[in-house]
């Protein structure tokens, strides 16, 4: 009996040794199994680090081209609003100055304006707009020519003589475009003039004096169709001389021309810049547009990585602290 109880105690050691031994191979693959947890878990943390370093570089840039392209769009709209201003301006000069120019070239005379549309001339232009003069000598043509200037430019004057009647009532003055090339004295009207060689001609023989009594003292050297003429307008021929009363409308008709053609150039111009300044502008805002949606992604993403070293961060502490292992959800990025 002794014996065999014995032997029941040795069983029952070896049994309890190899419990012990079974609880510390155990503990020993929980440790491993821990650290290898927690080794993975401190990966994912770098990752998410890196990845939150990332996403806030990409927030940051967004934020600066958004800023860039914001301070552009303010400099196109402030070069915008600046030419369409003077373009607005330009805009209300130019249609005083025709209206003023188109009484000047008695455009508003149905008598006259029936003859010309009847004649086919209704589009044809007048003198005042084929001629370009020095502003110092601007009113002394203008008192030379008179209502001349509002002359009809044609090729021949003859195909419209035939209705003479007609052609008085309509007080119509026609100017042939074409003629001989013309030398041109230096001293005469005719060199501060830019025009049709006809009127070259009849200018060539009016000469420029600074002042009336220059004139004066000069008459007696004119031969016979000779004039001289100050800037002011005042003719002087070899024994007479004509004053320079010139009528309000056509007072500055030749300057206001000029300053037509010249606005006519700057909108010509201004307009193009304008359809080209809006373009840039619309690209730039949809520009803005784009780079505002890869901000708020990029933010998007960062507050994604941000959550996810939260978890990571929570789940080291747990396994750690030998509590059970969690798992991080992944985040989209």
């Amino acid at each position: 009996e002794r014996t065999r109880i014995n032997h029941l105690e040795q069983q029952e050691q070896q049994l309890q040794k190899r419990i012990a031994r079974n609880q510390e191979e155990e503990q020993a693959l929980s440790a491993v199994q821990l650290h290898r947890e927690i080794t993975e878990l401190q990966q994912r943390e770098a990752l998410s680090d890196q990845a939150s370093s990332e996403a806030k570089q990409q927030v940051v840039q967004a934020g600066g081209q958004i800023a860039q392209i914001r301070g552009q769009i303010q400099q196109q709209q402030e070069a915008l609003h600046k030419v369409r201003d003077e373009l607005q301006t330009l805009n209300g000069r130019l249609a005083s100055l025709q209206a003023l120019q188109q009484v000047a070239k008695g455009e508003d005379d149905e008598v006259l304006n029936g003859w010309l549309a009847a004649q086919g001339l209704q589009d044809a232009q007048r003198l005042l707009e084929n001629i370009v003069v020095d502003a110092h000598w601007q009113r002394a043509v203008e008192v030379f020519l008179g209502q001349h200037l509002q002359a009809v430019m044609v090729q021949q004057m003859d195909p419209y003589t035939d209705d003479i009647e007609a052609l008085q009532q309509a007080d119509a003055r026609l100017f042939e475009s074409v003629g001989q090339e013309v030398v041109v004295n230096p001293h005469s009207l005719a060199a501060v003039v830019q025009a049709p060689p006809g009127l070259l001609t009849l200018l060539n023989t009016v000469f420029r004096v600074d002042a009336l009594p220059e004139a004066l003292q000069r008459r007696t050297d004119l031969q016979a169709g000779e004039s001289l003429i100050t800037p002011q307008g005042i003719v002087v021929g070899r024994s007479w001389l004509q004053g320079s009363r010139v009528d309000a409308v056509e007072s500055g008709v030749l300057a206001r021309e000029q300053e037509i053609r010249e606005l006519v150039q700057r909108q010509a111009a201004l307009t193009p810049k304008v359809e080209a300044l809006q373009e840039t502008l619309q690209a730039a805002r949809e520009a803005l547009q784009q780079a505002e949606n890869q901000r708020d992604l990029a933010q998007q993403q960062q507050d994604a990585v941000a959550r996810q070293q939260t978890q990571a961060h929570g789940c080291i502490l747990q396994s750690t602290q030998g509590r059970a292992a969690c798992e991080i959800s992944a985040a989209k990025t």
